[in-house]
């Protein structure tokens, strides 16, 4: 058995790492939005799969298993659909909800001051 076929499937791609990554390390009342960013990004910037993405979007939920993103609809359904696409589709996402996560942490800043 080699070394790689220990690591999760998100921890194969450095970009695919960093955006779920960063959405489980997300505080919790923003991980919602996140996601929910994701989906929207997938969608709006038509990428080849989006066809498929939305037959896929949510059909495979059971609710809460052992996998930290299960716990929550939208969410796993972002992080089912990240599975799907490529590098570049990857890379844009990864920016866009690196956009994202500053925008609702600055706001999240300015209403607790």
């Amino acid at each position: 058995m080699t070394e790689n076929s220990n690591l999760r499937w998100y921890d194969r791609d450095p970009k695919l790492k960093g955006i779920v990554t960063l959405l489980k390390k997300a505080p919790e009342d923003v991980k919602s939005d996140l996601a929910m960013d994701i989906i929207q990004v997938i969608i709006q910037e038509n990428f080849t799969t989006s066809d498929e993405l939305m037959g896929f979007a949510g059909k495979n939920y059971v609710g809460k298993t052992q996998r930290w993103y299960d716990s929550d609809e939208m969410i796993h359904t972002a992080v089912e659909m990240l599975k799907l696409l490529n590098e570049r589709e990857l890379q844009i996402v990864m920016r866009e909800i690196a956009d994202t996560y500053l925008y609702l942490l600055k706001n999240m800043t300015q209403d607790n001051e």
